[in-house]
């Protein structure tokens, strides 16, 4: 895997989204002048600044009752834009059935996994006092075989007959 600064260098072919890092697979880096490209992307990484950032929140207790795990703010909702606008053009970009990504907000993290009924997200964890966390997600990541990375398996490059 390789992790490549994108912030600034938008995918021309997707409205010029910009994912803060982009990760991309070791034979599969595109070109110098276009760092961005959600269709050789296997998953990105969005930074903040500010732990307030964080597009979700963790309960303080099982099951409050008028928990909301959306955070309302509008910072928050503007980087849950973000992070939505960003899934939707990495899977459709390439053919997946599930797609994975990273919010770090401040010294905080969450991974989220996204497929097409909606995301599953990760309670919040600082990154500096664990680091181990992830480390361990992409050493697993990078050993996942493509199904398991959410490439979908029923489909096949055209055949020089079909083209």
């Amino acid at each position: 895997m390789v992790l490549v600064d994108t912030h600034a260098n938008g995918d021309t072919l997707r409205d010029n989204l910009a994912p803060d890092i982009s990760v991309y697979a070791a034979n599969n880096i595109p070109d110098a002048d276009a760092k961005t490209d959600f269709s050789r992307m296997e998953l990105f990484v969005e930074l903040k600044f500010a732990e307030t950032s964080d597009p979700f929140r963790d309960p303080l207790q099982p099951r409050a009752e008028s928990f909301r795990f959306e955070n309302d703010s509008e910072v928050s909702q503007l980087n849950r834009g973000q992070l939505c606008s960003y899934t939707a053009a990495h899977p459709g970009s390439q053919f997946r059935v599930h797609t994975f990504t990273l919010s770090i907000c401040g010294r905080f993290a969450r991974l989220i996994r996204w497929d097409r009924s909606g995301a599953t997200v990760t309670q919040s964890f600082d990154y500096i006092e664990e680091p181990h966390i992830l480390a361990s997600f992409f050493w697993r990541y990078a050993h996942l075989n493509q199904n398991q990375r959410g490439y979908d398996a029923s489909v096949s490059p055209a055949s020089p007959e079909d083209l």
